[in-house]
């Protein structure tokens, strides 16, 4: 147990190193961004991010999840194949609907950045079944460098936005990068013509199910609850490019860390967790539960402080509810951290209704709120705020324990099965 505890530190030190070098590039980055762009363009690339993450959910369907889980190879292939031709399929369903009722540039590019954001994450996710993380973390800083190149150079020019176009050469180098890994790997699979015609549509809904229904309805929600706080600027106020481009200017000042946390411990977990026993599986979720609680006690404490600090070296008159947005940004931020291990369980033991399920009833109440909200006469930004981020801290508590109790609960059920027999 102890020789795979270190094995699984060494993966996520692999990804953490690499990914968080890309994550600083990034982040020295930004205090030149808000020279470079105004808060209107950062709102703007706010909102085609977030469209773009939804629409790759109904592209890609969660399969890519799907592979690092996969034990025969047979069947990997079958996957494989089956991934890229659901990607095919649907980004040509969504570019003809798109043509159809909206012909504008907006909506073309934000297809293009969800269909290449799905090819990426298949690519990544081979990868990670191949266990080969030091070339994935050296994919990480090329892709950070050249995003940030591009958007540096692109900002000279008055008739885009450097930051969305930055970013779809970003992740269309960091595609032929992962796939030319891949190709000089000992990895068996092949990419050719051949999905078209090797896979099944019908395994979409019968043997993948847990991934492409209930995992694409879940990713769904969990999109919704990463952008909320835009959606809803979205929805209270006319006029909330300003709100939006601040909002979002600071979530790229916080988020970047805690998706590189994330990133590193998930991707390690799905090679990690295909590889013990359930007597291990149980003693690890003890311990990261223990992890999850320590942070969520200190979160308090690390939102205060990143509020103080965002307040003394960042805030300047254009950028005037930043520190105050920071606040909440870490309570939501850090609330994911501490749920990490839990949802790389509800992964491995296709456990995604369940998930789903909670996911609802949190943008339940988040819409209720809203509801009641809108029939006011004053709207305060922040009491939104508030609210949101206590929720979702809320909610990640339960989510930790619900699947501690679950894991608890199947070893009870597995020593009685025994017994019987």
């Amino acid at each position: 147990m102890a020789s795979k505890l270190f094995s699984l530190f060494q993966n996520i030190k692999k990804i953490f190193l690499g990914n968080g070098a890309a994550q600083l590039i990034q982040f020295a980055f930004l205090p030149l961004s808000a020279f470079l762009y105004t808060p209107e363009q950062f709102g703007v690339f706010g909102v085609i991010q977030a469209y773009s993450t939804v629409i790759t959910i109904f592209i890609s369907l969660q399969l890519y999840v799907a592979i690092p889980f996969e034990k025969d190879s047979n069947e990997l292939t079958t996957l494989i194949h089956l991934n890229f031709k659901c990607i095919l399929v649907t980004t040509l369903i969504f570019l003809i609907i798109y043509s159809l009722f909206l012909t504008d540039l907006f909506s073309i590019l934000t297809i293009f950045l969800a269909s290449i954001a799905a090819i990426t994450n298949s690519l990544r996710s081979l990868i990670v079944y191949s266990g080969d993380f030091s070339k994935l973390s050296v994919s990480y800083i090329i892709r950070a460098l050249i995003i940030v190149i591009m958007q540096a150079a692109l900002s000279a020019s008055n008739s885009i936005n450097g930051l969305i176009y930055g970013l779809l050469v970003g992740e269309i180098i960091y595609g032929i990068l992962l796939q030319y890994f891949i190709k000089n790997s000992n990895s068996n699979s092949n990419f050719g013509l051949s999905f078209l015609y090797n896979s099944s549509i019908k395994q979409l809904f019968f043997k993948y199910r847990a991934f492409t229904f209930y995992g694409s309805i879940l990713e769904l929600t969990s999109v919704l609850i990463f952008y909320g706080p835009i959606i809803i600027f979205s929805y209270l106020f006319v006029e909330s490019s300003n709100l939006i481009g601040q909002y979002s200017f600071i979530s790229r000042f916080i988020w970047p860390p805690i998706i590189l946390i994330s990133t590193s411990c998930a991707n390690a977990l799905y090679f990690h967790l295909t590889k013990i026993d359930d007597f291990e599986l149980k003693s690890l979720t003890l311990k990261f539960t223990k992890l999850s609680i320590i942070l969520l006690l200190f979160i308090p404490f690390f939102a205060w402080l990143g509020e103080f600090l965002v307040n003394q070296f960042v805030t300047t008159e254009n950028w005037n509810m930043i520190a105050d947005f920071s606040y909440f940004v870490i309570v939501i931020a850090l609330s994911f951290v501490a749920s990490i291990y839990v949802r790389a369980i509800v992964r491995f033991k296709y456990l995604q209704k369940y998930q789903l399920l909670m996911d609802s009833i949190f943008l339940i109440a988040i819409v209720i709120m809203l509801y009641k909200q809108k029939n006011t006469n004053s709207i305060n930004i922040l009491e939104i705020l508030k609210f949101y981020s206590i929720s979702y801290f809320i909610y990640s508590i339960i989510l930790i324990f619900s699947i501690l109790v679950f894991i608890y609960r199947s070893e009870i059920n597995k020593k009685i099965n025994i017994k019987m027999d």
